[in-house]
């Protein structure tokens, strides 16, 4: 009688036929004698599956992280990881990780005792120092810090301010006729 059987191996694996090891593609013929005492040809076909390769590139922002199998990164650099491919051989990986930074920018705002400030929807009114953590167009975290210093009100502010209001129709609050940002008061 005779068989055929496929048999694929993984590229670098070898299988045991024709008294030997093989590792290329193809037929190979063996002869087996049954317990009847018959000849048994068994006709083996054999396939190389080949390894998968591939280089991603990810580009993430600071603090954030990627996985890539059972394995997780957070720092610039290349890595690579052997996994596991749909035919079942090595696939390796080299995943390439860029980060983008985190953006920081800092400001100064002076305001008059009394006045208010909007800072990204917040209106300020003490002294201090804010903190605001925004989103950049590419997802990734852009803190702001803004100190804010209260000044005195300037000398004639009584005046300035009932100026301000009797020629503005009383549209603007004093503390916008006072002072904001080192602008002189309104007269």
């Amino acid at each position: 009688t005779t068989n055929n059987v496929n048999l694929s191996i993984c590229e670098g694996e070898s299988a045991f036929l024709e008294g030997a090891a093989q590792t290329e593609a193809g037929s190979y013929s063996e002869v087996y004698v049954t317990p009847q005492g018959c000849d048994s040809t068994v006709i083996t076909e054999l396939t190389i599956l080949p390894h998968t390769e591939s280089n991603p590139e990810y580009t993430i922002c600071t603090g954030a992280s990627i996985d890539v199998g059972t394995s997780s990164y957070d720092t610039e650099g290349v890595y690579i990881d052997t996994l596991v491919n749909s035919n079942g051989c090595d696939s390796i990986v080299t995943s390439t990780l860029f980060l983008l930074p985190t953006i920081t920018a800092s400001d100064e705002m002076t305001i008059c005792m009394g006045g208010s400030y909007d800072f990204n929807g917040n209106t300020i009114t003490t002294e201090g120092v804010y903190i605001e953590t925004l989103t950049t167009p590419l997802g990734c975290d852009s803190i702001v810090y803004l100190s804010v210093f209260v000044t005195d009100p300037p000398i004639g502010y009584m005046a300035a301010a009932s100026i301000c209001s009797a020629a503005e129709g009383n549209r603007r609050t004093s503390s916008q006729c006072c002072c904001f940002t080192n602008r002189k008061i309104l007269i």
